[in-house]
């Protein structure tokens, strides 16, 4: 009984150990190259007493030297009264990449109140080169609170 147990205990260890990982997958230029670019679009924009607003706009994602997997974005949103840089952290996603920033508080225009956020943001290059990302901007404490968001639109 007790080699029956040891035979099949080596069984699975050869099976489990037989496993070939997946390879690691190799890519012609990094996250932060295959990102850059002017992407342009349409920014439209709402507050949270229900006004809107639309207009045409930019997003350029530019390489940080010496590191693959960071970009400057910067926003011309002109035509809505905003515009604004950050850093943002790039990486693969398969054939995409995928970017985003969890403390995005460089996003900030120069003009805004002392009070305000922008908490986070995230966004997709898909494989046709379009891109699609919102984010937004909170002023304000307890009923004077206000928040607007803005969202992009826009391909490459």
């Amino acid at each position: 009984m007790k080699r029956i147990l040891n035979l099949m205990l080596i069984a699975a260890m050869c099976c489990l150990m037989g496993c070939q990982p997946d390879e690691n997958r190799v890519f012609d230029t990094t996250a932060a190259a295959g990102i850059a670019g002017t992407y342009t679009g349409v920014w439209s924009m709402v507050d949270s007493k229900g006004n809107t607003g639309e207009t045409k706009g930019t997003v350029v994602f530019a390489e940080v030297e010496g590191n693959p997997y960071l970009v400057t974005m910067t926003i011309d949103a002109a035509g809505l009264g905003y515009t604004g840089s950050c850093k943002a952290n790039v990486a693969h996603a398969g054939d995409e990449y995928v970017y985003y920033n969890n403390a995005a508080a460089e996003l900030l225009p120069a003009d805004s109140p002392e009070d305000a956020t922008v908490p986070q943001f995230q966004g997709r290059v898909k494989i046709d080169g379009t891109t699609g990302f919102d984010f937004k901007l909170k002023t304000g404490k307890g009923r004077n609170a206000k928040t607007t968001t803005y969202t992009f639109t826009g391909a490459r």
